[in-house]
């Protein structure tokens, strides 16, 4: 994986902090220059995305086990 730079990273908590579920934001824009990694700080907020769905999966999945 890469490692983002503080400003990358700071542009990645702020799109997963307004696409939370209480902002009910259905488009956003990200403006920066050129070369700045629009395109990796994206990839990374997929990837978190899909993390946390992955692990509330999981944890759903044991919460079912349990039941039975």
């Amino acid at each position: 994986m890469i490692k983002l730079k503080e400003f990358q990273e700071k542009m990645v908590d702020k799109l997963l902090r307004f696409t939370a579920p209480d902002y009910k934001v259905n488009e956003l824009l990200i403006k920066a220059p050129t070369g700045s990694g629009k395109t990796i700080c994206l990839l990374s907020w997929i990837m978190i995305i899909l993390l946390v769905l992955m692990m509330m999966l999981c944890l759903y999945g044991l919460h079912l086990e349990q039941e039975n």
